[in-house]
C-alpha cells in the first residue's frame, strides 16, 4: 500500500522537492523501471546464429553484455552454447566456471553439457581430465551416452600413435574404480589400435587383436569393424569383407550406412552386382536410408556391366529420395559414352548444367573421349574450347583425348600443334601421349616422324611399352623397312617387353611381303612357345604372302592349319585369295578350293555366331 501510494505521489509531482538520486534504490527502480528481460529463446537464437558462423568470441562477449545489462535469463541451452564457445576457443577451464554457475542457480547439467566439456578437454589434449569428467557424470544424475564416448574416442584417437594411446589408457584404468567406464575405455583403446594397424597395412595383426578382444569379452566398436571391412573392400576381397560384416552383426555391432556403402561399392567393383543388390535391400529392411553414395555405387556397378537401362531406372528412383551430385552425373555420362549413347549423354550433360551443377574436368574429359571415339571430332573440339572458356583447366587426359581424336581424324598436323602447346601449359607428355602420336604418324605413313617421337620419348625417360613397339614395327613394315623393324623387335625383347599378337603379326606381314617364308615359320614357333597364338590377321598375312608368291599348296596347308587351330577366316582372307587368283588370270583349282572353303566358313560363322558370355 505504501509502495503504490508513494509511487502515485512521485508521479503527480509531490516529490519534486528532492532529486531522484537521493531516493532509495527500491523507490528508484519503481520510478525508472528497466526494460523487461528478453525472452530466453530469443537471446539463445541470437547466440546460436553467431556460433553457427564460428563467431565464438563475439558470442561470449554478447552473452556477458546481456548478463551485465540484466536482460538475459539463462537456461541450460544458454549454458551449453557458452561451454561450446569456450571449448572451441581452447579456454575450457571457463567451462568449469559455467558448471559452477549451473549448480549455484539450481540447474542440472545434462549429457550435452558434459559431452561439450569432454570435447574441449580433448581439443587441449587433456585426455585424462576428459576421462575424469566422464567418470563423474553419474554424480550429477546423468550417464555418458554414445555421443559422449564418441567425443572422447576422437580425442584419444587424435594422438595418432597407438603405443601412446595404450600407455595413457593403462594409466587411466589404474586410477578408475568405475567398472563400466573401464570396460568402455578398453574397448575404445583396442579399437584405436585396430584402426591404426589397418591403416598401416597390418591387417593380420588387426584380425588377431579382434579375436583377442572377443576372447576377453571386449567388443571393438563400429569404427574398428568398419575399418577392417573397408580394407578388404578396397582390396576387392569380398569374401573376407563379408566374413567381418557378418561377424560384427553376430556380436551386435550393427553396421551403419557407411559400412553398407563400403560393401555395396566393393561388390560393384568386383562385378558381383547381385550381392550389391542384396546389401541394398538389406539396408532398407534395417531402416537405414540409402545415401547418395549408395546410389552412386550401384549406378557405377550397372554402368560397368553396361546395364544402362537399369542404371537410368535407379537414377529415377534416386531422384525421389536423395539429390544426385556431380559424381552421379559423371558416372551416368561415362556409362552412356561407353556404349556410344552420345545423344543421351549430351542430354544428361545439359540436365546437370540446368540443375546448377558445374561440369568438372572429369565431365568434360568423359564427353570429349566419347565424341572422339565415335569419330564426332567437331563436337569434341567444341567441348575443348568450352572448358577453357568456363575456366576448367585441361589436364594430361584432356590433351591425350584431343590428340587421339585429331589423329583418328587424320589431322596429324593439328595433333602436333596441340602436343607443342602442352609445354606452355606446364603439362608434360606421358606414355599415352607418345603412343598416340607414334601410331598417328604411322597410320598416315610418316614413319620418319614416328621414329622421331619414338626416340624423343626415350630421351625423356619414358620407356616404350608393347603398344609403342607394335605401332612402330607395324609402320616400318608397311614402309618396307623390314630390317629396321626387325632391329626394334629384337630391342623390345632385350628390354623385357614381351611382344603380343599385334607385334608378331606385323613382323609376319612384313616377312610375307618379302616372301621370307622360312623366317615366318621361325616366328610362328617362337610366337607359340611364348604363349601368344596367331589370330585371323596373322594367318591372313601368311596366306596372302603364299598366294602372291604362287605357292597355292602352302596357302592351302596354312588355311587348314588355321581351321585346326579354331581360327575362322574372314572377308579380308577371302579378298586376299581372290585378288591373287585374279592376278594370275588362269584357272587355278587350288585357288578355287580356297575360295570355296573360306566362303563356307564365313557362311557357317554368320549363321551360328558365338554366343556372348552371359553375366
Amino acid at each position: 500500500m505504501f509502495r503504490s501510494t508513494l509511487a502515485q505521489r512521485c508521479l503527480s509531482g509531490a516529490t519534486s522537492s528532492f532529486s531522484s538520486s537521493s531516493l532509495p534504490l527500491k523507490l528508484r527502480s519503481v520510478l525508472n523501471p528497466k526494460p523487461p528481460p528478453n525472452p530466453t529463446w530469443l537471446s539463445n537464437k541470437d547466440l546460436a546464429a553467431k556460433i553457427r558462423n564460428g563467431q565464438y568470441y563475439d558470442a561470449v562477449q554478447m552473452y556477458r553484455r546481456l548478463v551485465a545489462d540484466e536482460v538475459l535469463s539463462s537456461n541450460i541451452y544458454t549454458f551449453n552454447m557458452m561451454v561450446n564457445c569456450y571449448a572451441c576457443l581452447n579456454c575450457i577451464d571457463y567451462g568449469f566456471g559455467i558448471l559452477g554457475l549451473l549448480i549455484k542457480w539450481g540447474l542440472a547439467p545434462d549429457v550435452i553439457f558434459f559431452s561439450t566439456l569432454v570435447k574441449g578437454l580433448c581439443l587441449e589434449n587433456r585426455i585424462e581430465d576428459a576421462f575424469w569428467v566422464l567418470c563423474r557424470m553419474d554424480e550429477f544424475g546423468c550417464s555418458p551416452n554414445e555421443i559422449a564416448w564418441t567425443t572422447f574416442y576422437k580425442g584419444l584417437a587424435g594422438f595418432g600413435n597407438s603405443e601412446v594411446v595404450v600407455g595413457l589408457t593403462d594409466k587411466m584404468v589404474s586410477n578408475c574404480a568405475d567398472v563400466s567406464a573401464v570396460c568402455q575405455l578398453k574397448s575404445l583403446c583396442y579399437s584405436i589400435v585396430i584402426i591404426d594397424l589397418v591403416q598401416r597395412g597390418y591387417i593380420v595383426k588387426a584380425e588377431e587383436l579382434i579375436a583377442e578382444m572377443r576372447g576377453k569379452g571386449i567388443l571393438p566398436n563400429l569404427l574398428a569393424y568398419s575399418s577392417v571391412v573397408c580394407f578388404w573392400c578396397h582390396a576387392i576381397d569380398m569374401a573376407n569383407a563379408m566374413r567381418f560384416f557378418v561377424q560384427m552383426k553376430e556380436v551386435r555391432v550393427y553396421p551403419d550406412v557407411v559400412t553398407y556403402n563400403m560393401m555395396i561399392h566393393g561388390f560393384c567393383q568386383s562385378g558381383e552386382l547381385e550381392e550389391a543388390w542384396v546389401m541394398f535391400d538389406e539396408m532398407k529392411k534395417e531402416a537405414i536410408f540409402p545415401s547418395v553414395v549408395t546410389y552412386n555405387s550401384l549406378i557405377y556397378g550397372l554402368c560397368q556391366l553396361e546395364e544402362l537401362e537399369e542404371a537410368k531406372a535407379l537414377f529415377d528412383e534416386m531422384l525421389t529420395r536423395v539429390c544426385p551430385d556431380l559424381v552421379t552425373y559423371n558416372t551416368l555420362i561415362c556409362g552412356l559414352c561407353g556404349t556410344d549413347e552420345l545423344e543421351e549423354a549430351k542430354a544428361m550433360f545439359d540436365e546437370m548444367v540446368n540443375k546448377g551443377f558445374q561440369p568438372d574436368i572429369i565431365t568434360y574429359n568423359t564427353m570429349m573421349y566419347g565424341f572422339c571415339r565415335a569419330a564426332q571430332f567437331k563436337e569434341g573440339m567444341a567441348l575443348f574450347g568450352e572448358m577453357e572458356i568456363k575456366g576448367v583447366t585441361p589436364d594430361i587426359f584432356t590433351y591425350n583425348t584431343v590428340i587421339y581424336g585429331l589423329c583418328r581424324a587424320g589431322e596429324i598436323s593439328e595433333a602436333y600443334q596441340i602436343y607443342s602447346s602442352m609445354s606452355n601449359k606446364g603439362i608434360s607428355p606421358n606414355l599415352i601421349t607418345y603412343n598416340t602420336l607414334v601410331d598417328g604418324f604411322c597410320q598416315v605413313g610418316n614413319w620418319y616422324a614416328a621414329m622421331r617421337f619414338f626416340n624423343e620419348m626415350k630421351k625423356d625417360g619414358i620407356s616404350p611399352d608393347v603398344f609403342t613397339y607394335s605401332s612402330i614395327i607395324h609402320g616400318l613394315c608397311r614402309a618396307g623397312k623390314l630390317g629396321t623393324a626387325w632391329f626394334e623387335f629384337v630391342e623390345m625383347t632385350k628390354n623385357g617387353v614381351p611382344p603380343n599378337v599385334v607385334t608378331y603379326t606385323s613382323i609376319v606381314h612384313g616377312l610375307s611381303c618379302d616372301h621370307k617364308f622360312d623366317d615366318i615359320r621361325y616366328i610362328l614357333n617362337a610366337m607359340k612357345s611364348s604363349g601368344v597364338f596367331p589370330n585371323v590377321h596373322t594367318y591372313t598375312s601368311i596366306i596372302g604372302g603364299f598366294c602372291k608368291a604362287g605357292s597355292w599348296m602352302e596357302a592351302k596347308h596354312t588355311l587348314l592349319e588355321m581351321l585346326r587351330e579354331g581360327v575362322i577366316p574372314n572377308v579380308v582372307t577371302l579378298n586376299v585369295v581372290r585378288h591373287a587368283h585374279l592376278m594370275e588370270r588362269d584357272r587355278n583349282e587350288i585357288a578355287q578350293f580356297l575360295e570355296f572353303m573360306i566362303e563356307g566358313q564365313i557362311a557357317i560363322h554368320e549363321k551360328h555366331p558365338r554366343r556372348k558370355f552371359a553375366r
